[in-house]
């Protein structure tokens, strides 16, 4: 510094021309300093605490931890607008004069999200700086790249984590004090909790400028935090706080310059599927270095999202019908994403032996006796709460005629045999399947076949070998849900091979059986009771091609 020059106390941050004797002597900032600063056009600190967040979801300062698509850029323009940023008072006349007065600032922001890193930059520019020392400036702020990996997610659980560096490089060309004179960095912990439909955010971090000595005070390294609340009013509305803190470090405590606090109140508008139009205004509420009279900031951003599931119903949004209303999962219309006003209804109509009654004509009726539905054997409809009427007609059975009841949210299943008028053979051929009368039994939990069920089979193959008119059959094994879903497909695959090999060792083309294993994936009786498991324990035989 040069020392014939005049000395001014600096009082950072500040909005008011205050004027006692001890503030003034906080910070000595010499003419001779700021003159040099203005001949080299080398800016000597960056007094702007605030800088905008890359890709918060729910505020405009506060970083969170949410993780965007992956593999997918966001991007952010935000315009800034700063009043009274950097006060000067003379130590010899009393004087106070802003060295840094409004402040015009242009973010270009960018980011890149890959799994659970997030990169991003941050270019400020300055279209105008005015000051009541120095003439009004424009230029190039300090770049900044921005790294961030997500510990926690959030979407797993209420709690999200994440590790954040940002490294900033001094290009800035504004020779005023928005800019360091070298390298710095900001090491931050992110936190943040869902609370119902609030999502609060605390950042608590550590920021390394290189030390710029100032007569008596030093401008060096900082602990930063910062704590943000966003809260949607609806899926593309919401309102937001933020309060951000810079403390200067080997300083006094009670120096009124160290300690930098400001508010921001913020809202955003989302009026379409990828933008995000977000507005804030507040300002400094301490008088240390960074806070302003006042701050408003707005931005567009280009911010693609993530999927989400509000119902919580496994069916993400854009699939969901009733994004806000919870899917009842009853088994009936459960992809539409609404809760039913219909009860789901389960039909089964099968003979005694288990098999379905493949040439059945099935018909549900109101109390009143008018038609609703018709179908075959098998069928899922929905009804709302009532009495209804089941009539099932098939050649060679009785008829059946039964009354249900349907109360309301609760799922019925209807499971009924057709007793047939005439002793039926042991083995059939429907139009759909061969059918058996009796059940194919194996060892428990194995695929080998009990010599109780050979007799059964010899007459299947008997039966196919006399058909020549069926070209193909499906031999498909099934079981109950009682063991693991991966356990119950590879047992029933196993067991229709054993069947396979059976029946061609009694002389059945190779060529014209398939074995096929479904596991506990096609109940004939979706409930759990002993009743339910024994009917879907079983193995059908099911043509899938005839000769013409």
């Amino acid at each position: 510094m040069r020392a014939p020059t005049p000395t001014f106390g600096l009082v950072c941050g500040t909005h008011k021309k205050m004027k006692h004797s001890w503030l003034m002597a906080v910070l000595g900032f010499g003419l001779g300093g700021s003159a040099l600063a203005q001949e080299s056009g080398t800016p000597f600190f960056n007094a702007q605490a605030y800088r905008p967040s890359i890709d918060s979801q729910a505020t405009l300062w506060t970083d969170d931890s949410g993780l965007g698509p992956s593999q997918t850029w966001t991007a952010r323009m935000s315009l800034g607008y700063a009043k009274q940023l950097l006060s000067v008072t003379s130590a010899q006349t009393g004087k106070t004069q802003f060295l840094v007065d409004d402040v015009v600032q242009l973010d270009l922001l960018a980011g890149y999200t890959l799994g659970r890193f997030r990169m991003g930059l941050d270019l400020p520019i300055f279209p105008l700086v005015t000051s009541e020392l120095q003439d009004g400036q424009a230029g190039l702020g300090d770049l900044a790249l921005d790294l961030r990996a997500t510990v926690v997610d959030a979407g797993d659980s209420p709690f999200g984590m994440a590790l954040a560096t940002r490294l900033i490089g001094p290009t800035s060309t504004v020779s005023l004090p928005l800019g360091s004179t070298g390298p710095g960095y900001e090491a931050s912990a992110i936190f943040d909790l869902q609370m119902e439909a609030a999502l609060v955010a605390l950042n608590l971090g550590y920021r390394g400028i290189p030390a710029t000595q100032l007569d008596a005070f030093t401008v060096d390294d900082q602990m930063i935090a910062r704590f943000g609340v966003g809260v949607p009013l609806s899926e593309d509305f919401g309102i937001s706080g933020d309060l951000g803190s810079s403390l200067q470090l080997n300083q006094p405590a009670d120096n009124v310059a160290n300690t930098a606090v400001e508010g921001l109140a913020g809202l955003w508008h989302r009026p379409a599927k990828d933008w995000v139009v977000r507005f804030g205004a507040g300002g400094g509420l301490t008088e240390g270095i960074g806070a302003p009279l006042m701050r408003t900031v707005l931005s567009l951003g280009f911010e693609p999202q993530a999927d989400s599931d509000l119902d919580g119903d496994g069916l993400t949004n854009s699939v969901d019908r009733c994004p806000d209303k919870a899917e009842d999962m009853d088994g009936w219309e459960d992809d539409d994403g609404c809760p039913d006003a219909k009860s789901p209804v389960r039909i089964l109509v099968r003979d005694p032996y288990g098999n379905p009654v493949d040439d059945a004509l099935v018909q549900v009726t109101s109390d009143r006796g008018e038609p609703l539905e018709d179908g075959g054997p098998q069928m899922a409809i929905g009804l709302v709460p009532g009495l209804y009427m089941l009539r099932a007609r098939a050649k060679g059975f009785d008829d059946l005629d039964e009354e249900f009841v349907v109360e309301h949210g609760e799922a019925v299943d209807l499971v009924k045999a057709m007793n047939p008028n005439t002793p039926p053979p042991a083995v059939r051929v429907t139009r759909k399947a061969i059918r058996i009368n009796e059940k194919i039994y194996f060892q428990t939990n194995k695929e080998v076949l009990k010599p109780s069920s050979h007799k059964i089979l010899d007459l299947v193959a008997a039966t196919l070998i006399k058909r020549d008119d069926i070209e193909r059959v499906q031999v498909i094994g099934h079981t109950d849900s009682r063991a693991k879903e991966a356990y119950n497909q590879r047992l029933s695959e196993r067991r229709a091979q054993a069947v396979r090999a059976y029946l061609m060792a009694q002389g059945v083309e190779a060529g014209r059986l398939e074995a096929v294993g479904k596991g506990e994936s096609e109940p004939l009786d979706a409930r759990e009771t002993e009743a339910a498991w024994e009917l879907n324990r079983r193995v059908e035989f099911v043509i899938v091609k005839r000769r013409k």
